[in-house]
């Protein structure tokens, strides 16, 4: 049952808990005729505190069913107060679901995280193996024990895999590891070897690495703690040799290029599609977050990416696209033809629920604009602002002047894969989110903005010269 109660900054099609706080998706995976989504979650207040996981369902990767907690820290590996069960993964084997997390405890005053399994045979009741922790540490003089976390296990051919995201220690920007396991019954593991280190690069910390097969590619992902930049997910494609714990990197990339997209978790569903989901905030600013905008008072706290479909393109990067489910919650408004927009705002009619989707489709060989600028959440003269820069083939985001309250890292900037004959892009907007993907998910930007609860608005504007968008279509959105 879904007892959200609709308020002004609650999204619409974006999940979010039924009350309090929710950060990494976990779990993601389908069962017995249904996608089961679990997440890191706190039923007892808007802050981050001691871990539960949380559990909802659905048949179409929209319409989510909330379910009881599917696991509660409540054993002596996993109840720590500023720990409890942390983020993990799932996987099917017979009639059963297994889910692996990462316990936490406290030895004296030392933090020490373990890799734990439970079990259900109806996707509901979950029960602890009475063997946890099955990784009760990392390997000696390679790992941390009190950063050693969120397992991702996986099948290839007969044998089992678990990832788990590490550092050498003191969280040192650089020192960041994924470790992998190998097993036969998902109950006994054993250390293979560090399959991938940072080497001074990336980040001080793996967090929820995920390894996959694409094509005739593998993709490792992870997320970057404490990193130059800033705190989001990056992939490595590549070639995986298990037998020798080896990935052999071909190309990287982010998996999207804004502010707020960490801890994705990928899944192969029934249709052979590889899915992603993410958590649309980040540990950058969401948990000290200057009033949070006014979600808190709304009692909810953090959201979910909607899921999207990963691909791999010809120049061997990755391309991510929302899932075609959403073409069944969309409600189209408006279509305009041969629009021509120049450095005067043109306003667009939007919906009033600031839920909607944006399609523009632009013929490239007349175009006379450097740049074409849309504002959403536009109010007086504030907006959250997408650029697209023709002359630099480069795609922005820029929320400075469209959140009323204080988010750090402002403004974030792509380049896409130069001009052919036509340039599309898709920008969905959900209260307080903002997401655009360029040519069918060549690349994308995901953010959370909170701007006054005036009447928005949407324009579009070039910076100079002239542009003629052969279609655009505005949709409503609502479940």
């Amino acid at each position: 049952m879904n007892t959200r109660k609709m308020t002004p900054l609650r999204p619409v099609f974006h999940f979010t808990a039924p009350y309090g706080w929710i950060n990494d998706p976990n779990g993601f995976c389908y069962f017995k005729g249904m996608y089961h989504l679990f997440y890191q979650y706190n039923p007892h207040g808007c802050e981050w505190s001691k871990m539960y996981w949380g559990h909802a369902v659905s048949k179409d990767l929209t319409h989510w069913e909330d379910l009881p907690i599917a696991l509660y820290p409540d054993q002596e590996y996993d109840t720590d107060e500023v720990g409890g069960c942390f983020s993990g993964s799932a996987i099917v084997r017979g009639d059963r679901l297994y889910v692996f997390y990462t316990g936490t405890s406290r030895h004296g005053n030392m933090l020490v995280q373990s890799q734990c399994m439970a079990y259900s045979d109806d996707g509901i009741k979950f029960e602890k193996y009475s063997g946890n922790p099955v990784v009760r540490h990392p390997p000696a003089h390679e790992g941390e024990v009190s950063n050693f976390r969120d397992p991702k296990v996986i099948q290839a051919g007969d044998k089992y895999y678990m990832v788990v995201g590490s550092t050498t220690g003191g969280l040192k920007v650089g020192d960041g590891r994924i470790f992998l396991y190998v097993s036969d019954d998902l109950m006994h593991w054993q250390y293979k070897g560090i399959l991938l280190k940072c080497n001074g690069e990336w980040t001080s910390m793996c967090e929820c690495p995920d390894l996959f097969p694409l094509g005739n590619k593998w993709v490792l992902l992870f997320s970057l703690m404490h990193a130059v930049n800033a705190e989001k997910t990056v992939y490595a494609v590549g070639h995986m040799d298990f037998e020798n714990c080896r990935f052999t990197i071909e190309t990287t990339g982010e998996l999207d290029y804004g502010m707020d997209y960490y801890a994705a978790q990928t899944m192969l569903d029934p249709k052979g599609r590889r899915l992603v989901i993410a958590w649309q905030n980040s540990w950058e600013w969401l948990p000290w977050f200057n009033d949070f905008g006014r979600t808190e008072q709304e009692n909810w706290r953090g959201s979910l990416s909607y899921p999207r479909e990963i691909s791999l393109g010809d120049d061997g990067k990755l391309r991510v696209y929302p899932v075609e489910e959403l073409q069944t919650i969309l409600y189209p408004e408006h279509t305009y033809r041969d629009l021509k927009i120049t450095s005067e705002r043109t306003e667009i009619a939007s919906p009033a629920s600031g839920a909607y989707c944006l399609k523009i489709h632009i013929d490239l060989s007349e175009n006379r604009a450097d740049v074409l600028k849309i504002g959403t959440k536009a109010y007086g003269d504030k907006a959250t602002i997408i650029s697209i820069d023709f002359e630099k083939c480069s795609v922005s985001l820029d929320r400075r002047n469209g959140d009323e309250v204080f988010i750090p890292k402002g403004k974030t900037t792509c380049l896409f894969n130069g001009l052919k004959e036509t340039f599309e892009i898709m920008v969905l907007v959900d209260k307080c989110t903002v997401e655009f993907f360029v040519n069918k998910g060549e690349t994308g930007m995901t953010c959370t903005v909170f701007p006054a609860l005036e009447e928005q608005k949407l324009w579009l504007q070039t910076g100079k010269g002239d542009i003629s968008i052969e279609k655009l279509d505005i949709s409503e959105i609502h479940l």
